[in-house]
């Protein structure tokens, strides 16, 4: 089973903090979103109010086209991961993951066949007989991811459950998951602070900034298009260039920065609404700075930059470029390409690569 969900104008406060600010949100079934944030956004509130574990302020929650907004998270057909896993350590992995199928009133049989299954499913079909004492972190959050899906959830909801694992765990886990939420076909929600963890695993990826929805879309879309600044800054490194909009012609805008003027597409705008005089941010990616032997027709020359550092990271080198405006601008150039700090270097850009958004 899987469901829709849908929140439709979801508030809540706490006193007299705002933590969610009428959210609308629909998360198609069977797709995996991350719900992305810094801390205090309240992406761990609305998770809170799609369990049932917090009665919202304002609004209401709808799984597959019902409304359970009321309904108590024991009744309700969604189960929550926690960071912590929360498994009985005095039990073993079958009899963990079994417990909710206990709750239920199943028999041994059917337990003990679900266990074996789902302990199958996650990679731990032969070591049904351990404890948690004897796992490590990364099986016992196979055991918790098991447990949760042992009681056919249309909905499973995930409190940054990789938080506490190490950098290379977990990558593992982030490939693991997303292999098994496409092998069943559940709807999984998955609360994290981790830019490159929402892109590594999301469908879709709904960026909130102080208790709203700032953004929403594919990784990709979210990337490369976001919609406003804070998405745009959010989401991994982005270059930010004052601008102001002087004239539309035709398909045509013409921006003036501090770093000159020079015109783009209309179609690098993401809002419709951006007219003539409105304050916009150019927005590019360390990655669309060109190299110097790129000489493209459709690169924006924003003039000369000295490097004042460098550093090699394996796939890039990483660079600051300080411009004539005085500020600084990242740019992850070749591995190969010869640099030296307090070097001239052109600032360019792929124009097809550039964002306008409002300031």
């Amino acid at each position: 089973m899987t469901a829709t969900v849908e929140i439709k104008q979801v508030s809540h406060r706490f006193g007299d903090f705002t933590a969610l600010n009428n959210i609308n949100l629909t998360i198609e079934a069977g797709s995996f979103a991350v719900l992305l944030g810094p801390s205090g956004c309240g992406k761990t509130t609305l998770l809170s109010v799609l369990g049932g574990f917090l009665h919202p302020t304002a609004g209401s929650v709808h799984l597959g086209g019902t409304d359970v907004t009321n309904v108590p998270p024991a009744k309700r057909a969604t189960t929550t991961m926690f960071q912590d896993y929360a498994l009985f350590p005095h039990m073993n992995l079958q009899d963990n993951v079994g417990f909710g199928l206990r709750m239920q009133g199943q028999s041994k049989k059917q337990r003990l066949s679900k266990s074996a299954e789902l302990l199958a499913l996650v990679g731990l079909e032969d070591s049904k007989r351990k404890k948690p004492h004897e796992l490590s972190g990364g099986q016992r959050q196979r055991v918790a991811l098991a447990r949760a899906l042992a009681v056919n959830p249309d909905v499973l909801l995930l409190d940054e459950p990789l938080g506490a694992l190490d950098l290379k765990l977990r990558r593992q886990m982030q490939d693991e998951l997303k292999a098994i939420q496409r092998r069943i076909g559940t709807t999984f929600i998955h609360v994290t602070h981790d830019q490159e963890e929402a892109m590594a695993i999301a469908d879709k990826i709904i960026v909130m900034n102080e208790g709203q929805v700032e953004d929403q879309g594919t990784p990709e879309s979210i990337y490369l298009k976001p919609k406003t600044v804070f998405s745009a800054a959010f989401m991994g490194e982005a270059n930010l260039l004052q601008g102001r909009i002087d004239k539309f012609a035709d398909d045509i805008i013409t921006v003036n920065t501090d770093l000159g003027q020079f015109s783009l597409n209309k179609k690098c705008c993401v809002n419709s609404n951006v007219n003539v005089n409105d304050n916009v941010k150019i927005c590019f990616r360390p990655e669309h700075v060109l190299a110097q032997d790129n000489t493209m027709d459709n690169n924006v020359n924003l003039g000369n930059t000295r490097v004042s550092d460098r550093a090699f990271f394996g796939s890039h080198q990483r660079c600051q470029l300080l411009a004539d405006d005085g500020k600084t601008y990242i740019a992850n150039l070749p591995q190969s390409q010869l640099i030296k700090n307090d070097s001239v270097m052109q600032l360019r850009i792929n124009s097809e690569s550039i964002v306008v958004l409002l300031a």
